[in-house]
């Protein structure tokens, strides 16, 4: 390994987040309450080291991060100090090269409460803070899905309207909503106004919200100092058209001492194929903006290792790159999901099954268009990971999230966890004699963002303080609960609506699952139409207990209703219905007789060998469209962005968001008539229904395949002013082939104008409607620009002209 840094010396020895400053030219490891705070005028190493749940190995990612003000012998000792790190650990590291503001996915994923930028650095002569005296602050909070915090100049010339911003009063913190700013902006931006209230003022600052007051508030541009005109959002800048424009062909060079002297030269185009890198060598996988990856061959020379980077490094300056530009190194053996997309035909030579193609990235397997989607390996279902060891000496504690603290719970023969809440779960057990403790943070999908930022917090001073903090930390949403929980659990899993559920008069759980691991109980709508023929039932009402046996349900969700009913009625006597067989006075119970999904044996059969249902995500927001498997999936895998695929075997779903796009639809309804037409088992339109579906209209035979379907899901919380205004007099169900006919006609402008539109417009994009020659004519721009504009600036030129 060779001498390293003494700063290294415990580095990467357990799961977890290590970090280190760049302080005087030297490597400074940072206290952990400071994580997710960098100073922008220095650099950073970052060690994330996780556990490799089938080998139980150690995998290490090290990203050094560069400040936009960073001086160039920072930069230097920080990306010559992560090759030692490296080097210490073994070379078996993935190296990422981070900017500022421009973070890569995973960087970004290891702080749940986002990142802060903090001006100045360790050279700046940093003041003392005094006691009960505060530094003014203003913070620009912007991003999508992956929210940046940024500090600015406190004035107005550092906002715009299509951003949050934060000002730090000290003891008053003002937190200014653009008129146009995100919705998960607008969370983030309050999740960091009180970390900093509770964790850096004690509780005791208070949080003033700005919101239609945005431009008229007069205490907020009072302690700012400066009051003008805010800018639009545009002037905030878009980096992913950015990236667009810079896109270039992707290329593959070698880089290679083999003839006497350091060469690089170019391999190969695409298509690149996995046998075009020889282990003897270094390679430089060029994808323009979108990174740069570095791969280095197990025979490699020291000087090819090292070489390489520095190509790759200068690749940025000669090809005119961003300077936040990534770049990646990654040994042989080692390569990354994201690497491995470029190469056609990928074999993994240590997995046992010998595939290609098959990686595991949260339960995600993704097909891009622009290598061709294949319709028959659509057909290849992509498993989750299933844990084949046995767990014992199981001892758990859980914790609830409330009041904006923590209550540890009594233990209970069944887990019980309500959907509005969120829990902390610490779990100590053996497997094969060797003892693991885990701490799960269960966030329920009615849970506020309080107590799910809560959770995280809390989970971390938890494990803190216990076994020197070196637990694994696993988030875990409602429906997305991981094998190893559920056996800890030991299949007794009950998820209720609300806390007081379990003392109501009337309640109703949906039991499914194929092992008596994996079984759990849901609490869903009181009512007949909840059934369905796949599963069990647990009725309670007042003092009478029914359990109601799908037809084609299993023996394991009998047992578990059983049990559960003993646990949760002891004193009620059971009565047992099988579906078919019901009695007046058990339909009477529920209110009526009420349509719900029903199927046969047979069907059970048939999907039985087909691995039942499978849900595919359609999506082009990236650029391209995507076909996208979720396994495991839940309803709140619906994202109303998007086009979902549905393969129920007899019928093939599209469900369609409110949110989704004309084009996504389109090539959705065609993405299913060509997986039907691919199909190997013998399913043609003849014998197999395809229908589309929308949001909010969902029929019993497509909620029957989601466990613990919430019926008032799209009536309720930020769904409920949306679905208010879908056409509830359009027909909402009809067939693929019919939707498919209407997406291929164009209308004029006047007939888009006409209160009673065409049969099959939707109205709520109409301008997609038109011939690209009247849409030129109209809008003063091709439907290519007119795409590349803000929503709020689309939606500002349909009104002008009509189309609103």
């Amino acid at each position: 390994m060779g001498t390293v840094d003494k700063a290294f010396l415990k580095a990467g020895q357990g799961p977890g987040l290590e970090i280190w400053r760049i302080e005087k030219m030297k490597v400074i490891l940072q206290e952990p309450k400071t994580y997710g705070e960098f100073y922008t005028g220095d650099s950073y190493i970052l060690l994330h080291t996780k556990k490799n749940i089938k080998s139980e190995k150690l995998e290490w990612n090290i990203h050094f991060w560069l400040g936009n003000d960073t001086s160039q012998d920072e930069m230097g000792v920080a990306a010559y100090k992560t090759v030692e790190l490296d080097d210490y650990l073994g070379g078996a590291p993935v190296q990422h090269r981070e900017v500022q503001d421009h973070e890569s996915k995973a960087f970004l994923s290891y702080f749940t409460k986002g990142i802060r930028y903090l001006t100045g650095g360790v050279d700046s002569g940093f003041r003392q803070v005094q006691r009960g005296k505060f530094e003014k602050r203003l913070f620009q909070i912007k991003g999508k899905r992956n929210v940046r915090v940024k500090q600015v100049e406190c004035s107005c010339k550092s906002m715009n309207q299509g951003d949050v911003f934060l000002l730090d009063c000290g003891l008053t913190l003002h937190l200014w909503n653009g008129p146009q700013s995100s919705t998960f902006e607008r969370m983030k931006g309050h999740q960091v106004a009180k970390t900093i209230r509770d964790e850096e003022r004690g509780g005791k600052a208070e949080i003033r919200i700005i919101d239609s007051r945005w431009n008229s508030d007069i205490k907020f541009f009072a302690d700012l100092g400066s009051k003008t005109d805010i800018a639009e959002s545009s002037t905030a800048g878009d980096d992913k058209e950015f990236e667009k424009k810079l896109i270039s062909e992707i290329k593959l060079y070698s880089v290679s001492d083999a003839s006497g002297k350091m060469e690089i030269a170019e391999k190969s185009r695409k298509p690149f194929h996995q046998t075009d890198l020889d282990t003897n060598d270094c390679f430089i996988l060029d994808a323009g903006p979108s990174g740069i990856f570095v791969w280095v061959g197990r025979k490699c020379t020291n000087d090819e290792k090292k070489s390489a980077w520095k190509y790759a490094t200068d690749f940025l300056e000669m090809k005119g790159y961003p300077n936040w530009t990534a770049i990646t190194r990654i040994v042989e053996s080692g390569e990354t999901p994201v690497f491995k997309q470029y190469f056609t035909s990928w074999i993994d030579y240590n997995d046992q099954k010998g595939l290609g193609n098959v990686y595991n990235v949260g339960n995600i397997a993704e097909i891009k268009e622009e290598e061709a989607i294949d319709y028959c390996k659509l057909h290849e279902r992509k498993q989750s990971i299933e844990e084949k060891h046995s767990i014992d000496n199981v001892q758990t504690k859980i914790w609830k999230i409330e009041n904006g603290g923590v209550r540890l719970l009594q233990n209970c023969p069944f887990t019980v966890l309500s959907s509005n809440s969120c829990y902390i779960i610490i779990a100590t057990f053996n497997i094969n004699l060797k003892k693991y403790t885990h701490a799960y943070y269960w966030q329920g999908t009615r849970s506020s963002t309080d107590d799910k930022t809560a959770s995280a917090i809390y989970t971390k001073r938890l494990c803190e303080e216990t076994e020197n903090g070196m637990i694994e930390q696993i988030r875990i949403e409602q429906g997305k609960e991981p094998n190893t929980l559920m056996k800890i659990l030991d299949g007794k899993l009950v998820i209720t609506m609300n806390e007081d559920s379990t003392g109501k008069d009337k309640q109703m759980y949906h039991i499914r699952g194929t092992t008596s691991h994996n079984t759990k109980a849901i609490e869903v709508q009181f009512g007949s139409k909840s059934l369905n023929s796949y599963d069990v039932f647990l009725i309670l009402s007042k003092a009478v207990l029914y359990i109601w046996i799908g037809k084609i349900s299993i023996g394991t969700e009998l047992h578990a209703a059983m049990t559960l009913a003993t646990y949760l009625s002891p004193e009620s006597s059971i009565n047992t219905m099988q579906e078919s067989e019901e009695t007046e006075e058990f339909w009477d119970v529920l209110g009526g007789k009420d349509l719900y999904a029903q199927g046969t044996r047979k069907k059970r059969k048939e999907m039985n060998n087909q691995n039942l249902v499978r849900l595919f995500s359609c999506s082009n927001t990236t650029g391209m469209f995507k076909v996208t498997e979720i396994v495991n999936f839940t309803q709140q895998d619906l994202l109303e962005d998007d086009v979902m695929l549905l393969d129920a075997f007899d019928k093939i779903f599209v469900w369609v968001g409110r949110g989704a796009n004309r084009l996504e639809r389109k090539k959705t309804l065609e993405t299913a008539l060509k997986y039907l037409t691919s199909d190997p088992f013998g399913r043609t339109e003849d014998n197999t229904r395809l229908f589309q579906i929308k949001q909010g209209y969902e029929p019993s035979t497509f909620t029957s395949h989601f466990h613990g379907w919430d019926h008032n899901c799209w009536r309720s919380g930020i769904y409920k002013k949306e679905s208010m205004n879908l056409d509830t007099k359009t027909e909402q169900i009809t067939t693929v082939q019919e939707e498919l006919e209407k997406l291929d006609q164009n209308y004029s402008h006047e007939q888009l104008l006409q209160k009673r539109l065409p049969e099959g417009v939707d109205s709520t994009c109409k301008e997609k409607y038109l011939t690209d020659d009247e849409f030129l004519r109209i809008f003063g721009m091709s439907k290519v620009v007119f795409a590349s504009k803000p929503k709020w600036k689309q939606l500002e030129l349909k009104k002008r002209v009509g189309l609103f």
